[in-house]
């Protein structure tokens, strides 16, 4: 597989993965741990590396409509309005209760089947 594409997915594995969320969101270890902002950051970045033109070759026509779907999705869905209401909730809430992280989720990984994956081939361990 192509390094650009991994790159992509890997993130967007992060996203789509609960058993990922709740290990390193909810229950954290003091050493390995994931913030939200950096989760959401990092899946955004992979958006917009994989829509470069330079990298537009990676990904058939179809991919490239899906990520750019998804890249509007987060537009919309992560404005001002997302951060100052996760202020006032913790993590457990979040991942488990959230209406838009939880449609974020299941978007990645609607996506990740759609590119021909399966979330669990992905080591998360090492992420």
């Amino acid at each position: 597989m192509l390094v650009e594409k991994g790159y992509f997915l890997l993130n967007l594995c992060r996203m789509a993965s609960l058993w990922h969320q709740d290990k390193y969101l909810v229950n954290p270890y003091t050493d390995k741990y994931e913030t939200v902002e950096d989760l959401v950051q990092d899946i955004y970045n992979a958006c917009e590396y994989a829509l470069y033109p330079r990298n537009k070759i990676y990904f058939s026509k179809r991919e490239l409509e899906i990520i750019s779907h998804f890249k509007s999705f987060m537009d919309k869905n992560f404005g001002i309005d997302f951060w100052n209401e996760i202020e006032k909730i913790d993590n457990k809430t979040l991942v488990y209760s959230n209406k838009t992280w939880i449609k974020t989720r299941e978007f990645a990984g609607a996506i990740i089947k759609r590119f021909g994956f399966s979330i669990e081939i992905f080591n998360y361990e090492n992420f």
